[in-house]
């Protein structure tokens, strides 16, 4: 005799079950990882308020740094220049020596009040349209004093506002220091007070 199988019959309503199921394991095993994923993006570390505080703390002590800083290097690189600017005055009254004999020009000739007209400035330092101006823009003033006293301290009246951008020529003289020391006839010193401080000297 022929054995008879009782197998369950498949109706088209277990069929639907059966193919649900099989397409759902799929996509269950995903969600596990885009949980995972979710969770691992959304516990992310991100910046607390002291390290913002600290960060803008920083960037606030550079920026303070160059407020100061550039004035500072602006001021020092003006200086620069009028220092350059007091090596073409000694230069000026030696090309006036060398065309007098060894004599250096009068007061008068130099200027006496503090003039950016004189004779020596217009001949020797502005000819040939060069221009013989301050870093600020103004010209410098020329002005001789002559006798200074020997012993005297050169800086003392060098700052008074009524003469800013003088430039002192002090024939027969020279600096030691802040000090006046007596030289020869033909040699002179030559003083401009300097934006940073202090007053630049130099001997010819």
């Amino acid at each position: 005799l022929n054995k008879i199988t009782n197998k369950p019959l498949s109706t088209p309503e277990l069929n639907h079950h059966s193919i649900h199921g099989r397409r759902s394991r799929p996509l269950g095993r995903a969600l596990p990882t885009l949980n995972r994923r979710w969770n691992s993006s959304s516990q992310a570390k991100g910046f607390t308020i002291i390290e913002v505080v600290l960060v803008l703390a920083i960037a606030g002590l550079i920026f303070l740094m160059v407020f100061i800083a550039l004035p500072a290097l602006q001021r020092s690189q003006r200086d620069t220049q009028r220092k350059n600017d007091m090596s073409r005055v000694v230069a000026a009254l030696n090309s006036y020596k060398a065309n007098n004999r060894g004599k250096l020009p009068t007061d008068a000739y130099i200027g006496i009040h503090g003039t950016s007209t004189s004779q020596f400035v217009v001949s020797y330092l502005r000819s040939g349209g060069d221009q013989f101006n301050d870093p600020s823009g103004d010209p410098y003033l020329m002005r001789a004093y002559n006798p200074r006293p020997v012993g005297s301290d050169y800086t003392g009246n060098i700052y008074e506002a009524n003469k800013v951008r003088n430039v002192w020529i002090s024939p027969g003289r020279h600096c030691e220091g802040p000090v006046i020391i007596a030289a020869g006839t033909a040699q002179f010193a030559v003083q401009y007070a300097l934006e940073s401080g202090g007053v630049y000297c130099l001997n010819g």
